[in-house]
């Protein structure tokens, strides 16, 4: 019953969800699952036409295999509540928006270890791709893509993660510079 009236209180008041989202501070709790949005803290696309270039203030996040761009997020981990670790999470992805996809390709994300800022990264300077990774071969226009991160989230601890293709694919994501649908890490507890 209670499945229930959540999915019509969601589906029929969405600014009274979104509200008790911002009241509780990000987390929403539903029967004993938390789920919580981590902020985009950084965000930024590299591009090797632009080696030297910083193109971390755009609207949006560009990846593609020609011209050969990545794409790169780092999410403030700090508002979770404290003391989740890697044994409560149960899955955690991160959320994108599409833009436009110029070419269908595969993408994937994998996590990142060096540090990097939004006004410094380059296509010179960009850390290198680490870890296993999870890929999408289906990207719609105008849509929503996640991508399973639950390996690399181990709690309280910021975490960022690069989008690359391998294959002949074109897509925009909005950045967290976008007016809305801003990229974002959600995490759900078991």
């Amino acid at each position: 019953m209670g499945g229930a009236i959540r999915a019509v209180c969601s589906a029929r008041y969405p600014s009274l969800v979104a509200a008790a989202l911002v009241l509780l501070g990000g987390a929403l709790f539903t029967d004993g699952i938390l789920a919580a949005r981590a902020p985009v803290f950084a965000d930024a696309h590299t591009s090797v036409l632009a080696s030297a270039i910083q193109l971390g203030a755009s609207p949006e996040l560009d990846v593609s295999l020609s011209p050969l761009q990545t794409a790169f997020l780092q999410f403030d981990m700090s508002t979770l509540p404290g003391g989740i670790s890697s044994a409560d999470i149960g899955l955690a992805r991160v959320r994108l928006y599409v833009r436009s996809v110029a070419a269908a390709g595969a993408l994937e994300v994998r996590p990142v270890t060096d540090s990097w800022t939004e006004s410094g990264i380059t296509w010179t300077n960009r850390p290198a791709k680490s870890g296993g990774r999870d890929k999408k071969t289906s990207i719609a226009t105008n849509s929503f893509v996640d991508f399973d991160v639950t390996p690399f989230v181990t709690g309280n601890v910021p975490v960022a993660f690069v989008i690359a293709t391998g294959s002949n694919d074109g897509v925009d994501f909005n950045s967290r510079e976008a007016s809305t649908n801003k990229p974002q890490l959600i995490i759900t507890t078991s």
